[in-house]
């Protein structure tokens, strides 16, 4: 398999990547010859074990990743990341995994995007979204060259291609630039001929990054006295910053189980904020949801004045 450089967008400190970053760098490949064939998706799962009996929680890894390939539509990788290991299966694991409910799957982000042919290199440029919506997490461009497989004898030329690639990139004075971070492969096993489970580690290493990089908002969730929800099992939620306040209802919801036809509230600040607005613009980090029994009860502000005496500041950790 021709050896490959996974690299991700680091963006400059006080800046974060947007549409106009990945359009400008497809832009670059164009005015360098490089040639447009076709589209390519890639799909990371994040999975945590689903414990019936707690006692055989250190029977389970307590996490691994899930990696479906765009050029390897018929396997399904795993990356236990505790025990170093990486491992191959059919991709029809994953219908096995869904029937046994033993692991459930807790974020899946998309990879996808341009594949471009330069030369000897084919180029792989795309935006990794979550698979719920469409919220740009980052940017990735796969370098794969395509005469060679061992990962020594192809250094050289990949460093000058990446060189290369960092002058025209910077030439564009885009805020931020590629990074690209080599996993010591060792650990997980694997020599020097270049596979599959090679580009698997790549990518958990990426996503790493990726989650570095997000700035994030420290929220604390309280329940009004009159609600009738279940008590709330977790309080405080480390969420994206640019998660909006529909969004966040759409976590407490999944989260505490509420049905379908109860309505739930969430007053920031004694405020109804707007369902489009991000959290981080708003006054304060502390939110109280208020459940409604019934579509004609009026809300009590009385039973919210908690929020001045608890307000979070935004950037809290």
């Amino acid at each position: 398999m021709p050896i490959k450089w996974l690299l991700h967008w680091q963006p400059n400190a006080g800046t974060t990547v947007n549409s106009q970053i990945l359009s400008e760098v497809s832009h670059c490949i164009e005015s360098v010859n490089g040639v447009k064939d076709g589209r390519w998706k890639s799909t990371l799962t994040f999975y945590k074990p689903m414990l019936r009996d707690q006692a055989l929680a250190a029977e389970f890894p307590r996490d691994f990743l899930g990696l479906s390939l765009a050029e390897q539509p018929n396997k399904y990788y795993f990356i236990i990341r505790g025990q170093r290991l990486v491992l191959e299966a059919d991709s029809s694991i994953q219908t096995i995994m869904e029937k046994l409910q033993s692991y459930k799957m807790r974020v899946a982000l998309n990879f996808e995007g341009l594949q471009y042919q330069l030369g000897d290199f084919q180029l792989r440029v795309g935006k990794v979204t979550p698979s719920h919506n469409d919220t740009l997490r980052g940017i990735v461009m796969e370098v794969e060259y395509l005469p060679i497989s061992s990962m020594e004898k192809s250094r050289q030329i990949m460093e000058e291609f990446i060189d290369i690639w960092q002058e025209a990139v910077s030439k564009r004075s885009l805020p931020g630039h590629f990074m690209h971070i080599e996993p010591n492969f060792s650990e997980y096993g694997l020599l020097d001929h270049y596979t599959s489970q090679h580009t698997a580690i790549q990518y958990a290493t990426v996503m790493a990054q990726l989650i570095a990089t997000v700035q994030v908002q420290s929220v604390i969730v309280e329940k009004a006295e009159r609600s009738d929800i279940l008590n709330i099992d977790k309080k405080k939620y480390l969420v994206p910053a640019d998660l909006t306040v529909g969004q966040f209802v759409y976590v407490i919801r999944k989260r505490i189980k509420l049905s379908a036809e109860k309505a739930i509230f969430i007053f920031v600040d004694n405020v109804l904020p707007p369902t489009v607005k991000t959290l981080k613009s708003q006054s304060s980090a502390l939110c109280i949801i208020f459940n409604l029994r019934h579509s004609n009860e009026e809300v009590n502000r009385e039973e919210l004045t908690t929020l001045r005496a608890m307000q979070i500041p935004v950037n809290a950790g």
